[in-house]
């Protein structure tokens, strides 16, 4: 398992530029550029706010940073196609 202090360092930073306008984070459902449900309701803010909190894995998918946290107590893999990071 990967600790969630070393997220910032085994990902990579991704901006709303970078993302698609439809592209969702898997672990919330959400789109990435929302930020994720505190408890369960989508929040949408601003896109300057939502940058930072999202992260890219050397597979090259892309996450909410607080998603990828969650997950990452669960395993050292990619939600979308299992590659261990």
């Amino acid at each position: 398992y990967v600790d969630v202090r070393d997220i910032d360092e085994t990902t990579q930073l991704v901006s709303c530029g970078e993302a698609g306008p439809e592209e969702q984070c898997v672990v919330c459902i959400s789109l990435l550029c929302e930020a994720p449900p505190p408890s369960g309701d989508v929040e949408i803010v601003a896109a300057a706010e939502v940058d930072g909190m999202m992260r890219a894995l050397q597979c090259g998918h892309r996450f909410h940073r607080r998603c990828l946290e969650q997950w990452a107590t669960r395993g050292n893999f990619c939600p979308t196609c299992r590659a261990e990071f």
